[in-house]
Parts: structure tokens; sequence; C-alpha cells
């Protein structure tokens, strides 16, 4: 995982690169990583580039347990979150997996095929 902060008409929004397995155990070590980011632990846009991941592995149980993970952590308020996804077969996984997160934390969430309109949503809250 590697992260960059960019601007978008003028709003920061922090875009997360993720490549390789996405599940409970790795986004538990990279998570608090990122809450150690002010501006991410403040609830600044995010974009999760997930087109390089692995999502195969992601099930029920894996995003059952890291929601509890994230509700226990707490924090970014409100923010939006975009995630890019690379496959058609990936949307349904990630609506589902929006949902868990809608159960877990207050957070607008975007599922997009296309970096820049994910970075415009994440940044605006309006499509492109």
């Amino acid at each position: 995982m590697t992260y960059s902060f960019t601007e978008v008409r003028g709003v920061p929004v922090i875009l997360i690169r993720f490549a390789g397995r996405v599940d409970h155990a790795r986004l538990i070590e990279v998570l608090p990583e990122l809450m150690r980011e002010p501006r991410f632990a403040g609830g600044i846009p995010a974009v999760w580039d997930l087109r390089e991941a692995d999502l195969s592995g992601f099930d029920l149980a894996e995003m059952q347990k890291l929601a509890a993970y994230l509700k226990d952590l707490g924090g970014r308020g409100d923010a939006r979150v975009a995630m890019v996804i690379g496959h058609d077969w990936e949307r349904p996984l990630m609506e589902l997996w929006s949902e868990f997160l809608g159960l877990a934390v207050r957070q607008s969430r975007k599922i997009c095929f296309d970096l820049d309109e994910a970075l415009h949503w994440a940044a605006t809250g309006a499509d492109a």
C-alpha cells in the first residue's frame, strides 16, 4: 500500500493505492498507519485504488471482521470514500462491502472504474 495527497478543485484528497491480497489481516496492518496521518484521521476525502488488488478472498467473513475492527477504530467522521475497481465482477463485492461499512462508520461511498471520476467525486461529492 502506498498513499499520497493531491488536490482536486482545491480540495485535498488522499489517494491510497492497494496491491495484492485484500483481507482482514492485511488491512489491520495498514489502517493504523493511515490513522496516524492527521489528515486521514481527520476525515479528508479518500480514494482507494483497488485496481491492482486481489479481491478474490474478500468474503463475507472477512468483511464482518473488518467492519467490527473499523467500528472499534473510530475516527474519519463523515468522510467521502471512493473505491476504484478494475473488473465488473468486483462491483457486487464492493457494494456488499459498502453496506457492511455503513453499519460500522458514517461515510459516503462510491464505487468507480475510473480514477479521475473517483477523485472528482471524493473532492466535490458530485458525479463528473
